[in-house]
């Protein structure tokens, strides 16, 4: 009976495992921000870049805060970290600024 009760455990397990993981590889891709011509990369390894046209990239590591949707984005910018958060919303990826937000849609699913 117990051996029962343990297998009964396992797919609870495997599935709350796999739903922890769903943001992250939801977010793996490449996105392009909806209003410049802007793409950011998300990895799989928790590395990313952001492109901007006519600027140097902007390499980054990520990862997700807490099991949840929310993003966090280090960025070695001048020899300092600057972190960025942000969210995933269905198909969309919002950044959040000071008081500004940018929108990205996913424009390929591996960079």
């Amino acid at each position: 009976m117990k051996a029962l009760s343990t297998l009964k455990l396992v797919p609870i397990v495997v599935i709350f495992i796999l739903g922890c993981n769903k943001t992250s590889s939801d977010l793996i891709g490449l996105w392009g921000n909806v209003q410049t011509p802007e793409t950011v990369a998300f990895r799989a390894d928790k590395s990313g870049v952001f492109v901007v046209k006519d600027r140097p990239s902007l390499a980054f590591t990520w990862s997700i805060v807490d099991n949840t949707n929310r993003v966090r984005i280090d960025i070695d910018f001048q020899g300092k970290i600057r972190t960025l958060t942000g969210r995933l919303e269905g198909e969309e990826f919002i950044l959040e600024g000071t008081g500004q937000q940018a929108t990205y849609h996913k424009v390929t699913q591996q960079p």
